[in-house]
């Protein structure tokens, strides 16, 4: 796999320059989206991790003048990075984690499986939780 991590302090510093709106919003991608939510996950319970996913995301986006949070989204990725973690063995590190998951969600296109790009675009989707309208997501 390209671009894996090989220990938790370079998985920590991601998420550090994230939270501190250090890192450029290029280098914040989708493969930076999972990592973030694996080390959240793995340190905290899902609400919490949800609540501090969002916040940071959308400190981060308004500090680089970008607009486009988006509820859903961010649930949606959660939930799947939730579901690998509880399907992954709880003996690794969060870098190993983070390399299963990239490896398994590393694809940004996944989620129009379940949902349209209309769908996913709306106001609705923007500010809470909808369902798919593609296909039905079977984690929690």
């Amino acid at each position: 796999m390209q671009n894996q991590y090989y220990s938790d302090s370079e998985v920590e510093n991601l998420v550090r320059d994230f939270e501190s709106c250090k890192a450029h919003p290029s280098a914040f991608n989708h493969r930076a989206h999972l990592t973030t939510a694996v080390w959240y996950l793995t340190r905290l319970p899902f609400a919490e991790a949800h609540e501090r996913l969002r916040t940071n995301l959308q400190r981060f986006l308004q500090h680089h003048k970008i607009e486009g949070y988006n509820e859903t989204v961010t649930l949606f990725w959660l939930r799947l990075v939730n579901e690998r973690i509880g399907e992954a063995k709880h003996d690794g590190c969060a870098y190993e984690i983070a390399n299963r998951v990239i490896e398994s969600l590393g694809c940004s296109q996944i989620i129009y499986d379940y949902y349209t790009k209309e769908r996913l675009a709306s106001e609705e989707a923007r500010g809470g939780w909808i369902e798919p309208d593609v296909k039905p997501l079977e984690c929690d």
